[in-house]
């Protein structure tokens, strides 16, 4: 069964339009129609089933009147007995579409007469006539994981439709483009409205660019590919459109990505020209679809439709504000925009603002932009929605969905399918059925309840207890299911949860699930289909219940604080991914603390050439307040990715703008993390006297403004250990590593990564100091944390391996060292490329085992290839280089080779002189070892 397209629906009688809610954009397709009623009565007649399918388009366009459908309707009975099981001989005085809601109810005869019939045909909002004008049929939707279900009809927003139409038609008439954002939270319509005003415009004559984007960080490569080939939004030919355009625009297409291309391809099938640089007189950058537009607008008006801007690559915010004065000045286009917003724009705190409700609320305020939020629905708004029924039934949904318009949706087809409700056709209304009593007078608690004592059998893996826990974790998880998170909060086997969902709730080839067998998933549709939303949200109003209500002995706020440790522990370093449901956990949870480093960073961008060009965009342009905070931000990722890959220099100019851009609008956070930030790049540098008073000063910063017990402080005071520690001062060092190691583990956990980082420097202290029996169980607890929660494999694994071999070396295990340098070496390597400082690290610790053990001719190499890339990467002046250039002499003086050992030593000295002063350790180190190489190389003379 398939539902009716968004949009139609209205009551026709002899006498006109009762209830006129026919939308524009909700046009029945013939096809579409004939092919839904023939899935429903496979044996009707082909050529009836099509000419009742005419008939009905007819009407819901305009094109006859309900008395002569009514009569062409009766030449069709064969059909008509096939659909409804019933011999229709005549058709009586109703005809009648929708009664406002998505099954698209049509009910023909006489409402007083016995031969009333109501069919039911259901077709997906996929498969509506699709923007994009398309000779062949769209292929089926993809289910998504993670992708909430999106409400189908504009429940309760007539006036926001109403207002986004007039838009349009005031682009036309000024030719001056406008743009709308609307916002709200996911199943609030946000799709279902910017489509209908896309087919509102389409009818009335305008190019419809549409695209959307999905949330594809945790998804493989293939399902994306998948997503964007067989979107059944856009036709099959677009999709071969894009492959010459990749060709065409390569540099585009790498910085701006799929989307843009999909965009490039609808404007050149309605401009029925290939679009290339050379044609639009454009560079091969994104902001030749400006030049794509500006083409398309000469010929007739433009709706440009994108949804799901949360999804969308950073650069997009950046391409559409660019583009926008040009568009608002003299383009007859309508930019339209979905955003997630728990509130209305206006309403939203500043520090919850995302880049796009920034964008959105910068140029509403310009009055370029309209900011349209959609809310929870009233009990009017479903009356309408659910047409003539019990005032009852429509107060009921919106009391147990709280005006949630997708649960509404989900709930209405759940009663209607279970016969807790029933179309009395004698009154023309819904009433309450015969099987009501907990459908829909039953809280939605304890109709859950009931759906998990049905799931579970005998022989279920797991207690109705654990099952309701699974279910409430993965729902106030938000729109991700991660089987290991869940798994974790509850002490659980992350393979036994999947097995569990995978196969006892779906099945498993050709023996269904319970989840099948009880009629929430269909036999055998979805048993192959690995997708997870269909855990939670084969009926949204379940979902709801999981969300909303607390399993007995388990408030929300303990499993929401645990599903976030789980959360952030399991993704971490890619938590950028999924910052979103991060805030939102510790925002509910009190822990704002731990949500603040995340509404700061935001999505980043990893790519080096996106960010660059996404800063020259921004540089190229007047800025104004946003504009400015905006490159500011970017400013600050492209020099921590340029700290990164080390390539200290450009990023230290980089950060050194976003500071000047900080102190003058006198933000003292931003002020903060720049100069954290640029501390960083030159204390890389061995700058280290230049970057003690910047980590000073952004520790004086976030201890006043954020408090001394803030993570960023003991970022502050981790740096600032560091920069002692390597200025030979570990006495000083010492209380910032252990202050720092404190506030992490009380704020952070003792199990995160950050309190990890802290033990292993601590110990890398205590070991500097000469204490190795204290630095062995902090650098042992660092490892274990790190390969627990990054994985065995990660770079900061790796940090802690060969820490942990040079413990071993100093014990004197030489043998147990060898393979934890080894390892850290191959991760490394594989991890950040054969020239990065730390695998410079590697080579030179192996070096240095080698020569402990004797073996002089095989530590000779590892020395040389570690030098050469610190003196590519670090400097030659850097103390790093020193420290190689140090070590490579005493092995030539250890090989006898004095003379060819005394340039590197005094080079070295040289160095540590310079950058380290005359009284650093390192410096007197390696004057004591020249003074002894001058001396035996005094004997060697005199013996000659």
């Amino acid at each position: 069964m398939v539902r009716l397209a968004t949009g139609w629906s209205a009551w026709y009688t002899p006498t006109g339009v009762v209830d006129g809610g026919a939308a524009a954009g909700g046009v029945m397709d013939v096809t579409i129609v004939a092919q839904a009623l023939q899935a429903q009565a496979p044996a009707a007649p082909a050529d009836q089933v099509l000419g009742l399918a005419q008939v009905l388009a007819a009407v819901q366009a305009g094109q006859l009147t309900p008395a002569a459908a009514q009569q062409q309707l009766a030449a069709y009975p064969a059909a008509l007995h096939a659909l409804t099981g019933h011999d229709i001989r005549a058709v009586g005085s109703l005809l009648s579409f929708g009664a406002g809601n998505q099954f698209g109810n049509i009910s023909i005869g006489d409402r007083a007469g016995r031969d009333v019939v109501k069919l039911t045909v259901n077709i997906y909002p996929h498969l509506s006539q699709p923007l994009v004008d398309s000779a062949i049929d769209p292929a089926p939707p993809l289910s998504l994981p993670d992708l909430f279900p999106p409400a189908d009809t504009l429940i309760g927003q007539r006036d926001s439709y109403t207002l986004l139409c007039k838009r349009y038609q005031d682009v036309v008439q000024t030719r001056r483009g406008r743009l709308a954002f609307i916002s709200g939270p996911p199943g609030y319509g946000r799709r279902a409205l910017a489509q209908a005003v896309g087919g509102y415009a389409r009818q009335a004559g305008a190019v419809i660019l549409h695209v959307r984007f999905w949330p594809t960080a945790r998804l493989a490569p293939e399902q994306i590919d998948r997503l964007w080939d067989d979107d059944p939004l856009v036709a099959p030919t677009i999709v071969e459109l894009e492959q010459r355009l990749v060709t065409a625009w390569p540099r585009a297409v790498y910085l701006a990505g799929r989307g843009w291309v999909r965009l490039m391809a609808q404007a050149q099938a309605a401009l029925g020209q290939e679009l290339t640089p050379s044609y639009l007189r454009a560079p091969d950058e994104p902001t030749g679809l400006g030049a794509a537009v500006r083409q398309l607008v000469r010929m007739q008006p433009v709706v440009v439709l994108v949804e799901d801007l949360d999804n969308a690559p950073d650069l997009w915010l950046d391409l559409l504000k660019y583009l926008t004065p040009e568009l608002t000045r003299d383009w007859p286009a309508l930019f339209v925009g979905t955003l997630l917003a728990a509130r209305p724009l206006a309403d939203l705190p500043r520090e919850d603002w995302t880049e796009g409700v920034h964008l959105a609320h910068t140029l509403a305020d310009a009055g370029r932009a309209d900011a349209v939020w959609l809310g929870p629905v009233s009990v009017a708004d479903a009356v309408d929605y659910i047409g003539p029924a019990q005032p009852v039934l429509a107060r009921r949904l919106v009391e147990l969905t709280g005006g949630w318009p997708t649960v509404i949706e989900s709930l209405w087809r759940e009663w209607c399918d279970a016969g807790a409700v029933i179309w009395k056709e004698a009154d023309g209304v819904w009433t309450v059925g015969s099987d009501a009593s907990l459908r829909a007078y039953g809280t939605l608690r304890e109709q859950a309840h009931h759906w998990v004592a049905a799931l579970l059998g005998a022989h279920a893996p797991f207690e109705r207890e654990q099952v309701v826990l699974l279910l409430t974790c993965a729902a106030l998880e938000g729109p991700t299911f991660t089987a290991q998170a869940v798994a974790r909060v509850l002490d659980l086997d992350a393979d036994e949860v999947m097995e569990f969902f995978d196969e006892y709730l779906l099945g498993n080839g050709d023996q269904p699930g319970v989840l099948c067998e009880v009629g929430f998933v269909p036999d055998g549709e979805y048993s192959s289909r690995r997708y997870l939303n269909l855990y939670r949200f084969t009926y949204v109003y379940l979902w709801n219940v999981w969300r909303e209500y607390e399993p007995v002995g388990w408030p929300h706020a303990v499993l929401q604080r645990r599903v976030a440790d789980a959360l952030e522990a399991v993704y971490y370093p890619d938590t950028d991914r999924i910052t979103a449901q991060l805030i939102a956990l510790f925002e509910a949870t009190g822990q704002s603390v731990r949500a603040e480093p995340y509404r700061e960073r935001g999505r980043r961008t990893a790519d080096l050439e996106g960010l660059r060009y996404r800063v020259g965009l921004w540089e190229a342009m007047p800025l104004d307040d946003f504009e400015q905070f905006r490159l500011f931000e970017l400013r600050l990722q492209l020099s921590s990715r340029l700290y990164e890959r080390a390539q200290y220099q450009e990023g230290y100019a980089q950060v050194q703008k976003a500071l000047e851009w900080a102190r003058v609008q006198q933000d003292e956070l931003r002020e903060a993390r720049a100069l954290n930030l640029a501390g960083l790049h030159q204390h890389a540098q061995g700058f280290y006297t230049a970057a003690l008073p910047l980590y000073a000063r952004a520790l004086a910063i976030r201890e006043q403004v954020l408090g001394p017990e803030h993570p960023d402080t003991a970022t502050s005071l981790n740096s600032l250990g560091l920069l002692l520690q390597d200025l030979g001062d570990l006495a000083g060092a010492r209380p910032y590593y252990e202050r720092a190691l404190a506030i992490r583990a009380q704020a952070l956990g003792p199990d995160h990564p950050n309190t990890a980082t802290s033990l292993n420097n601590l110990g890398a202290l205590l070991r500097a100091q000469g204490d190795l029996a204290g630095a062995r169980p902090s650098y042992e607890r660092a490892l274990a944390i790190r390969a627990q929660a990054l994985g065995p494999d990660h770079p900061a694994t790796a940090t802690s391996l060969n820490n942990l071999g040079a413990l071993l070396q100093d014990q004197g295990d030489l043998a147990g060292a060898r393979p934890s340098y080894e390892r850290a070496l191959s991760i490394w390597e594989q991890a950040l490329g054969p020239d990065h400082p730390n695998t410079a690290t590697s080579l030179h610790n192996l070096g240095f085992l080698l020569q402990d053990q004797g073996e002089l001719a095989g530590a000779r190499p590892y020395y040389e290839r570690a030098l050469a890339i610190r003196e590519q990467v670090r400097g030659p002046d850097h103390p790093d280089t020193a420290l190689s250039l140090h070590n490579l002499g005493r092995l030539l003086q250890d090989q006898g080779d004095l003379a060819g050992a005394r340039p590197y030593l005094e080079r070295a000295l040289a160095i540590y002189e310079q950058v380290l002063g005359p009284a650093h350790p390192h410096t007197q180190t390696v004057r004591q070892n020249l003074a002894v190489l001058d001396a035996d190389l005094a004997r060697q003379h005199r013996s000659l």
